[in-house]
């Protein structure tokens, strides 16, 4: 129970502090995408429902901080959520190349459903800054999500979240 309690202050302050370094650190051209690893991290090593709550909140507040509709990124982070929740027990993701190529690959699924969704419900071509900003920024996340992975495992484990999701 204190896992739900105390996923909404940490998640806020992930997601505020994932746009505040991106703004301020640096000057708005690269933001690392920590959610996207946090959602990843919640569909290979917690457990299903905790995972899908936890998902949920990330991208409701990502949704409500970066002023996009409605459920854009929530949409987007449970479409992610639920591929890799699939895969999960078919996976070996103990090897740090392989949490890089995962979370490369989760970073694609959410770029081209950004692509997809910001055509179909924004009218807008977002195509050029998918590759000036987006790829960037998954590269940078991609080469980081070993050490996220071991921060939030850290995190999780004190919060009573952390269950390998095996199932």
């Amino acid at each position: 129970m204190t896992f739900y309690l105390l996923l909404l202050p940490v998640l806020l302050a992930l997601v505020v502090l994932q746009h505040s370094l991106g703004v301020y650190l640096a000057f708005n051209l690269v933001n690392i995408e920590v959610s996207l690893a946090l959602v990843i991290f919640a569909a290979l090593r917690m457990d299903v429902l905790k995972g899908a709550v936890a998902t949920g909140m990330a991208g409701f507040l990502m949704d409500c901080l970066c002023g996009t509709p409605s459920g854009f990124y929530m949409t987007i982070y449970y479409v992610v959520f639920c591929l890799f929740s699939f895969v999960s027990p078919r996976l070996y993701t103990e090897e740090r190349w392989t949490l890089v190529l995962i979370t490369f690959v989760g970073g694609l699924m959410e770029g081209f459903l950004l692509f997809v969704m910001s055509g179909w419900v924004l009218g807008k071509d977002v195509s050029y800054d998918l590759w000036r900003f987006f790829l960037p920024q998954l590269v940078l996340v991609s080469l980081i999500s070993p050490f996220l992975f071991q921060l939030f495992e850290v995190f999780f484990i004190r919060m009573g979240g952390y269950e390998r999701s095996l199932k």
